[in-house]
């Protein structure tokens, strides 16, 4: 296997056994935490791919979502789309501009960099920026511009002004927001709703109550969210449980739309387990809300 070309769904499923559970040989154990592994040789493998450590004719990177051909073709096929529909074509049916698209958190650019070459073309602009925190970036290999995921979206957003360094190779007005395996704890898409250009940010990796992003600023849940009484009948028929506050995407104007399935549904991540038959990465697109557009006044 090309450790530098990109695998395909089907070839990694049967190489590591993949959501497969009746076939996989697997034992997991509960520990006295209630974690749930396997230590099974199939298992151990799967671990040192993601990890980058499997050997020379794999991949010798981190993986978090596993890129695959399908899935890139599938992304930038979705970016076309959205082209089409956020900024339009003329009347001869060229488009009216590009479509600009901000990853951030890159790491060393591959998501992009794949991306560039599905869309060449296309009229899809795609930048990648990333702030090199952990490790993950290697130079600018792929293009990818050393900044701060605030700062980016500050530049690339409308600011007048940011201390992005290398900021000319970034687009004054970027249109969608692009975040793959946003850091656990970490929220970034308050800032891109704030920012006048941006029409949609696209996230890539667990959703909700996984390890991407944070689990009230990003997804609007409340650490309470499990105990369904919270925003319940208090059981006097009075209704008088506590309501539950409304996420803060929702308040700002925007609207969350669910596109696994549109792009294809076979997403593969680090997290994914050999015993388990689901999957664990989405792909969760947010959307300003057309009052939200009218308001902004941005083209």
């Amino acid at each position: 296997m090309d450790a530098a070309a990109l695998p395909s769904a089907s070839h990694l499923e049967r190489e590591f056994g993949l959501f497969n559970p009746e076939g996989s040989g697997c034992c997991p154990t509960v520990d006295a935490t209630g974690a749930v592994t396997c230590t099974c040789s199939g298992c151990e493998r799967w671990s040192k791919y993601v990890a980058g450590t499997l050997g020379e004719r794999w991949p010798t990177y981190k993986q978090y979502e596993v890129l695959t051909t399908e899935y890139v073709a599938q992304l930038a096929r979705y970016l076309r789309s959205r082209r089409s529909e956020i900024i339009g074509d003329d009347v001869v049916g060229e488009p009216l501009r590009s479509l600009r698209v901000l990853e951030l958190g890159a790491g060393d650019g591959r998501l992009t960099r794949h991306l560039r070459e599905e869309l060449d073309g296309h009229s899809v602009e795609v930048y990648a920026t990333d702030d090199h925190s952990l490790g993950l970036a290697r130079g600018s290999a792929h293009g990818v511009v050393a900044a701060d995921a605030l700062d980016a979206i500050a530049l690339a957003g409308g600011a007048a002004r940011s201390p992005v360094d290398g900021s000319s190779d970034l687009p004054a007005a970027c249109d969608v927001a692009l975040v793959c395996w946003q850091p656990i704890g970490v929220d970034w898409t308050a800032a891109v709703r704030a920012s006048a250009s941006f029409r949609e940010y696209l996230l890539i990796g667990e959703a909700d109550d996984g390890i991407c992003g944070h689990r009230r600023l990003t997804w609007g849940l409340e650490d309470d969210d499990d105990d369904a009484g919270d925003s319940e009948d208090d059981g006097n028929g009075e209704g008088a449980g506590r309501a539950r506050a409304m996420p803060s995407y929702m308040t700002d104007g925007w609207t969350r739309v669910d596109v696994t399935d549109e792009l294809g549904g076979r997403q593969i991540c680090r997290t994914d387990e050999r015993w388990l038959s689901g999957r664990r990465s989405r792909s969760i697109s947010f959307r300003r809300g057309a009052a939200c557009v009218e308001s902004s006044g941005v083209f």
